[in-house]
């Protein structure tokens, strides 16, 4: 990070870009690291699923709590599968849906890290009072409701190239 901090960028837009995409590649590559079993974005795909609690999402509905696009959560959960983490299987009133579910194996991975993953959320966070957290979750929504003007803005602008 000391990297961008050299860089001189009279657009903070753009920095705090910078800082976003540094902080996610470091976020994961920590987490590749320190996961014995799966990826970090695999461990963060189980992490998620506890956002439905005991409902099976759909796959759609996976990908959109990710902010992932449909084909490559589809890579994440077989994956997933194949290791026995979770279960796909398909929608009762509606075949071509698939319903994600957690097996015990991922219930069990989850435990495994509990404390640890607490240990890493207070390292992370030190020093951040609860009010700077507030703030950034705010600005943070902000950025992800307009990523949704972005969307349609580059879906409409493709389609006038073409």
């Amino acid at each position: 990070m000391k990297q961008i901090d050299r860089i001189e960028i009279t657009d903070k837009r753009y920095e705090l870009m910078l800082w976003f995409f540094s902080l996610t590649n470091r976020l994961q590559a920590e987490g590749d690291h320190f996961y014995e079993e799966v990826t970090f974005k695999q461990f963060f795909l189980l992490a998620c699923m506890q956002l439905f609690g005991d409902r099976q999402p759909s796959l759609q509905e996976l990908s959109d709590a990710i902010g992932c696009s449909r084909q490559n959560t589809r890579v994440i959960t077989q994956k997933l599968a194949d290791s026995g983490y979770i279960r796909l299987s398909a929608d009762r009133t509606d075949r071509r849906k698939q319903r994600v579910s957690l097996t015990d194996s991922a219930r069990q991975l989850g435990k495994k890290y509990e404390n640890e993953d607490e240990k890493i959320m207070e390292m992370l966070f030190e020093g951040i009072s609860g009010e700077q957290l507030d703030q950034v979750k705010s600005m943070l929504e902000t950025i992800g409701s307009n990523l949704g003007k972005v969307s349609k803005w580059c879906q409409e602008n493709k389609e006038k190239s073409k």
